[in-house]
């Protein structure tokens, strides 16, 4: 199984944007407290602190790189034991309402990348931040970016 380090700092991000709201169901709660847990039983104190700071200011792109430098230190072992609990928590933002809601409007986007050639990134819609670490031989693009800048003015 392969979960990369951004992919893993995506979903949790979701789950610590809601980590601390009166407003989103118990289970979904739940399902986060237990990925962190087992996370710091996994990785330590590091990974635990950046996911607390990432709960308590989600654009915290310091914090989310601590997290991912942590992450890369997870083995296919951890992978394996994780990706029930990452499953779990998928299915619990899923089915509540309210933290799809907050995670939405966190609408965080990070892409790292590092390629011989030219990079298109065709269509990026509904981010409210936008994290880019690249390198490219060549061209690098953004055709269509909408950013949501959570004003709903109605224009």
């Amino acid at each position: 199984m392969d979960i990369d380090p951004a992919t893993l700092v995506g979903l949790l991000l979701s789950g610590a944007s809601t980590a601390s709201s009166t407003v989103v169901k118990e289970a979904t709660q739940d399902a986060y407290r237990a990925c962190k847990s087992k996370i710091a039983d996994m990785l330590g104190v590091g990974a635990t602190d950046a996911l607390s700071k990432l709960e308590a200011k989600p654009d915290d792109a310091m914090a989310a790189t601590d997290f991912e430098v942590a992450a890369a230190a997870l083995t296919d072992a951890d992978k394996n034991v994780l990706q029930p609990l990452l499953a779990g928590l998928t299915a619990a933002l899923a089915a509540d309402e309210q933290a799809r809601t907050i995670a939405h409007q966190k609408g965080l986007i990070r892409l790292d990348f590092d390629a011989g050639g030219n990079v298109t990134v065709a269509r990026v819609v509904g981010a409210s931040i936008i994290d880019v670490k690249a390198r490219a031989a060549r061209d690098i693009t953004f055709p269509d970016i909408e950013i949501d800048s959570g004003d709903s003015s109605g224009n």
